[in-house]
């Protein structure tokens, strides 16, 4: 037989290894990232968590530890934060090699006005092929 790993196993291995690949994502790519693919996300991590005995979502597993949960992270929390990190550098280091570049490649544009861009209607880019 193999070896029965417990849900808070299962939520600390999420936190290794996944979102720390995720998060090193989010801060070197910036892309617009539709809700649809982080619940896609979210589901296939709350299949991973509950792969044995459970089967449905447990409310409890994203709550923090304080208020009786797993603290599993949110994925779509995390690329905000990256993005916000973004925009912090752009006011705050506008002369850095980083922001220089990300300008460079903005063509005919400028990052602040990328981000402030009206964002695809839910019918666009509906596809993960073309995210």
């Amino acid at each position: 037989g193999g070896t029965v790993v417990s849900t808070v196993a299962r939520v600390q291995m999420i936190k290794i290894h996944v979102l720390l690949r995720f998060l090193f994502l989010f801060r070197s790519i910036s892309i617009f990232i539709p809700k649809a693919a982080f619940q896609n996300l979210e589901r296939l991590i709350m299949a991973f968590v509950y792969w044995v005995g459970g089967g449905g979502k447990n409310p409890k597993v994203q709550r923090r530890k304080f208020n009786g949960g797993l603290a599993l992270p949110s994925l779509q929390y995390y690329h905000w934060a990256a993005t916000a990190e973004r925009v912090r550098g752009w006011v705050h280091e506008p002369n850095s090699e980083w922001v220089q570049m990300e300008e460079a490649s903005c063509k005919g544009t400028t990052p602040w006005a990328l981000a402030m861009a009206a964002l695809p209607s839910p019918r666009q880019n509906t596809h993960p092929a073309q995210w």
